[in-house]
């Protein structure tokens, strides 16, 4: 089995009378994927998931359509269908341990473990019935043969709609569509997700990490792609990528900016603390309303091939890109290019945000620290040091 690729995140914070020093350094093997050149490309697609502890899934599925893209062998549009609900899933369970476990934790608050671990078991099944398939894998050219017990799922969305919403998915997303109904529902419910958000409403932390607002968009996406395309210029560009020399942001605010409720947030506070996690209930939401359609057969799922070799996926943190070429069933050439890597550039969004904090009291600008580098979320683990204090 292979070993998981995964490094770590450096953040120092330096305050100073102006602000903040930021630096940021990372041991991420962003390179890595270098290990299947001259491979044959079934050896990748079963690696990717061993070499990935984090969002292997979505590694999964974007090196299954950039080889397939490459090799000119599209798949089914059922298959591609099936691989989009792998991608919810998996999105579903990363954000529901964020905002059940590690958000309640910053915060002070009793994490909801029970509920978490239940959540996560179950998905977790449900993830395995859409990884056993070969046609979603991309290790069979037919169609997927994929059975979900309907019951057992409204049943586990229901329970998870509950738990952060104190009602349904559906209704959350089409009733908060600012910042009164927002206020509205904390004021109403005692949900943990509710309890959380009026947390930031008392401490006035609504546009804590607030920093110019670039995100990487789909009309981003071909530019992302022809940088990837040169082997020299990609093996820079994956490790501190710009484009036009801005650094981009991506993940659950990026994907959702343009729905009512996050719009307004941006409006009134930018891509601060509220408006950022807010974002990630509404990708929380989004995902069950849309496997929920899916799973009972009243909507498909819109998916977005690879193009001449490149496929990009929204993962749980944000886009990512796999780029691959090919001779016959060999590899030639392999990069990925993931979340973190954009987020946490040295110059990206949380340098941005945690140089914007100003405040004065030690610990309280450790905990400020953590909700952003929190809030935005990377892939590996990081270690946090202010001043000449370690965490």
């Amino acid at each position: 089995m292979a070993e998981p690729v995964e490094g770590r995140l450096r953040i120092r914070l330096q305050p100073n009378a102006s602000g903040n020093g930021v630096d940021i350094s990372s041991s991420r093997p962003v390179t890595a994927a270098r290990l299947f050149i001259d491979r044959q490309v079934a050896f990748a697609v079963q690696t990717i998931p061993l070499l990935f502890n984090i969002c292997g899934n979505a590694q999964l599925v974007s090196s299954v359509r950039a080889t397939e893209s490459a090799r000119r062998a599209p798949a089914h549009d059922e298959t591609e269908e099936w691989r989009e609900a792998l991608l919810l899933l998996e999105t579903l369970r990363e954000q529901l341990w964020r905002v059940l476990l590690e958000w309640p934790r910053l915060s002070h608050y009793e994490p909801a473990m029970e509920s978490l671990a239940r959540f996560n078991r179950e998905l977790n099944r449900f993830i395995q019935i859409l990884r056993s398939d070969p046609g979603i894998t991309g290790s069979s050219d037919e169609p997927p043969h994929v059975r979900i017990d309907q019951l057992q799922w409204q049943r586990l969305a229901a329970s998870i709609e509950e738990e952060v919403f104190a009602g349904s998915a559906k209704s959350w997303l089409a009733e908060n569509i600012g910042i009164c109904t927002l206020e509205q529902w904390c004021d109403k419910h005692r949900s943990l997700p509710a309890e959380l958000i009026r947390d930031i409403f008392d401490k006035r932390w609504h546009s804590l990490g607030f920093s110019d607002y670039f995100p990487l968009s789909d009309k981003l996406r071909r530019e992302v792609h022809d940088k990837l395309k040169d082997a020299q210029d990609a093996s820079d560009f994956v490790q501190q990528p710009a484009i036009d020399d801005y650094c981009l942001e991506t993940g659950p605010l990026a994907r959702h900016d343009e729905h009512p409720l996050i719009e307004d947030l941006l409006y009134l506070y930018g891509n601060g603390l509220l408006t950022r996690m807010v974002a990630r209930l509404v990708d929380i939401a989004d995902a069950l309303v849309r496997l929920g359609d899916f799973f009972n057969q009243r909507h498909g799922l819109p998916f977005r091939r690879g193009s001449r070799g490149i496929a990009s996926v929204e993962a749980a943190r944000g886009q990512l890109t796999h780029r691959v070429t090919v001779d016959g069933d060999r590899i030639t050439g392999y990069t990925i290019l993931a979340p973190t890597e954009w987020n946490f550039h040295p110059r990206g969004v949380v340098a941005r945000g945690l140089a914007s904090l100003r405040s004065t009291n030690a610990e309280q600008l450790r905990q400020q620290a953590e909700f952003i580098i929190h809030a935005i979320d990377p892939c590996v683990a990081y270690d946090l040091h202010i001043g000449e204090a370690d965490a």
